[in-house]
């Protein structure tokens, strides 16, 4: 028997000619029951055709986007689920470092506010090159240093806050010639703080003011150290414990030229034991002689 082959078959939704009588082998559609195009009806391009076949596929993750959106939303729950559960992990350790902030802080201050030590067998000492001489308590610590012809230092100190400091320089000495000379000033005549040693006294607290907004002094007064013309201020200002403020209190002494230096001097302790240790600051500090240097 002959063979008789069948003829592919128009599709009329993309015009192209189908190798299947029932599906469009083009674009998938259906060929049951629909009519072969006109012969004047206009043949599609290959190129319409690939679009629209393409564009009749499914594509992938088509239909999903509100499953997709579910996902996302669910994702995000559980992250600020997640985010939350952590607070109460950051407020423990944030407590925790407050805590230790605050028992160091209470540690250091309870150091800070002690009063000085009751002076036990006065002894004298001697300065790194034995340019001073002076009387300290024998249970207070002391240390000293400096070189020769240019630092002169002595620290007295009973406990973390109560400390005398006489520090001389050369290039204090050289200020303190400039501008106060060798000359005695008659201070009955110009009030003190319009003396050459008033005004050079004056000088080094302004600097001190600038460098501590809390620092105030009361009106300087003429002294001595060594023999030699000085001027002195009674100052206050706050100290810091950890996160504690402490209130101090001391005297600010500034001299005239000692050999090659000028001294500056600083005698503090925490406001409340100020009455105890002032007598025992002005025993140190008027003991001073000069050595042999």
């Amino acid at each position: 028997m002959e063979r008789v082959f069948e003829m592919g078959k128009t599709c009329p939704h993309c015009g192209m000619e189908s190798d299947d009588q029932r599906v469009c082998s083009w674009c998938g559609k259906s060929l049951v029951g629909e009519a072969a195009p006109t012969e004047d009806r206009e043949r599609p391009t290959q190129e319409a055709a690939d679009v629209e076949a393409t564009s009749a596929k499914p594509q992938v993750g088509a239909g999903r986007g509100r499953h997709r959106g579910a996902a996302a939303d669910m994702m995000a729950a559980e992250a600020a689920k997640e985010q939350r559960a952590k607070w109460p992990h950051y407020l423990a350790v944030v407590a925790s470092l407050a805590f230790v902030v605050l028992g160091w802080s209470a540690i250091s201050l309870r150091g800070t506010i002690q009063p000085p030590k009751e002076p036990k067998q006065w002894q004298s000492v001697s300065s790194e090159n034995d340019y001073l001489r002076l009387q300290v308590p024998g249970n207070w610590d002391v240390a000293t240093g400096g070189s020769r012809g240019s630092l002169d230092y002595v620290l007295i100190k009973s406990g973390k806050s109560c400390f005398i400091r006489i520090k001389g320089t050369q290039a204090l000495g050289a200020m303190a010639d400039a501008n106060v000379g060798s000359r005695s000033e008659d201070l009955s005549a110009t009030p003190f703080e319009e003396t050459r040693m008033g005004e050079f006294h004056a000088k080094f607290g302004a600097w001190v003011m600038e460098e501590d907004s809390n620092y105030q002094e009361d009106a300087m007064q003429p002294c001595t150290f060594t023999g030699t013309r000085a001027a002195y201020s009674t100052y206050t200002t706050v100290r810091r414990a950890g996160v504690f403020p402490v209130n101090v209190k001391g005297w600010r002494v500034t001299t005239a030229s000692i050999g090659p230096f000028a001294y500056s001097i600083r005698a503090e302790c925490p406001e409340k034991h100020w009455d105890s240790f002032k007598e025992i600051a002005i025993k140190v500090i008027s003991s001073a002689v000069r050595g042999t240097s």
